[in-house]
C-alpha cells in the first residue's frame, strides 16, 4: 500500500512540474520549495519521535543492545 501511494504523489509531483513548465499553472510556488518546505516540517516531527523513542528503550525500561544469541542445532 505504501508503495502505490509514494508512487501516486510521485506522479502528481510530476504532473505539477510539466503543468507549470507548460504554463498552465502560473509561477508561484516552484515544486522544489514546496518539497523542501514539507521535509523540514516533516523532519522537524520526526526528530523528537525518535529522541523519545530512544529515551524509552534505553532509560526507561533499561534495555541494552547486543548480538542476536545463536541458535542451538
Amino acid at each position: 500500500m505504501a508503495v502505490l501511494i509514494t508512487g501516486a504523489v510521485g506522479v502528481l509531483l510530476i504532473c505539477y512540474d510539466l503543468l507549470q513548465k507548460a504554463g498552465i499553472i502560473p509561477p508561484g510556488v516552484s515544486l522544489e520549495q514546496m518539497y523542501s518546505n514539507w521535509l523540514l516540517g516533516y523532519s522537524s516531527l520526526l526528530g523528537p519521535i525518535a529522541g523519545i523513542m530512544a529515551v524509552d528503550y534505553f532509560l526507561i525500561k533499561k534495555q541494552r543492545l547486543g548480538c542476536a544469541q545463536p541458535v542451538p542445532g
